[in-house]
């Protein structure tokens, strides 16, 4: 079982769908500047330093998961090349996590946010509390690196914003795949299942983020794309478009 000390980065899948991200214009999990100032009414946030794997500005209130937090958001920022600001956030209004295109922290590839509340429920699972933050916070960083990479607007303008939001399954299946690489015993099945449990059927809806089978499969996929097939980010990120388009 993994401890909070062994902490592997997580964040995201929407856990209430349809429309987990209150967003007006777009119904995956992003959220613009405005919709970030409305979220936090501009305080109650704190920025959290991952950069160097050490000390975080801010504390959930576990200082030893805060520690493993910031090793593994450091982790995953080398591995998406992307340094997004990250930042709690007091989600009275709703539990939940965001990612966003906004500069809102002074980082040019975006802004993380990860409620407190939503936090907190997950590190009150009694197995992989610290699997299922993975899960969360990998496909949040995929959002991140669609935004740098331009994937968003490539696979935006559908009925739905399932393409998007696999294509973030698909990179936290390949985060997944490289901790296996590095540490034969991290569960990466984990993050299958978290995204797994998270599908919904409401296939007409604009916030449809796929079936449960669809985003657990969209895991699998980019899990094989690292751990077998060895790809270096830039082809995953290629490789997750080419997967999300026959769906």
């Amino acid at each position: 079982m993994i401890t909070r000390r062994g902490l592997i980065v997580g964040c995201g899948a929407s856990f209430a769908l349809p429309g987990i991200c209150r967003c007006q214009t777009y119904y995956g999990c992003t959220l613009t500047a405005s919709e970030i100032a409305t979220e936090t009414n501009n305080k109650k946030t704190m920025e959290f330093s991952y950069v160097d794997g050490q000390a975080p500005v801010a504390t959930s209130g576990d200082k030893d998961f805060d520690y493993a937090l910031a090793q593994t958001l450091n982790y995953l920022s080398n591995l998406f090349d992307v340094l997004p600001g990250f930042t709690y956030l007091d989600d009275a209004k709703g539990k939940n996590a965001y990612a966003s295109p906004a500069n809102y922290m002074g980082r040019s590839d975006g802004t993380v946010l990860f409620g407190l509340r939503f936090l907190q429920e997950f590190l009150n699972q009694p197995a992989y509390p610290a699997a299922y933050i993975a899960a969360v916070c990998a496909h949040e960083f995929g959002h991140i690196a669609q935004y740098k990479y331009g994937i968003d607007d490539r696979l935006g303008g559908q009925p739905t914003v399932k393409r998007i939001e696999l294509h973030a399954d698909y990179l936290a299946g390949y985060f997944a795949g490289r901790r296996k690489l590095d540490n034969a015993n991290f569960p990466a099945a984990v993050i299958a299942q978290a995204q797994f449990s998270v599908g919904d059927h409401a296939v007409d809806h604009p916030g449809h983020h796929g079936t449960p089978d669809e985003r657990g499969n969209a895991v699998k996929a980019g899990f094989l794309a690292s751990y077998h097939r060895r790809l270096m980010f830039k082809d995953a990120l290629e490789a997750g478009v080419d997967y999300v388009k026959t769906l």
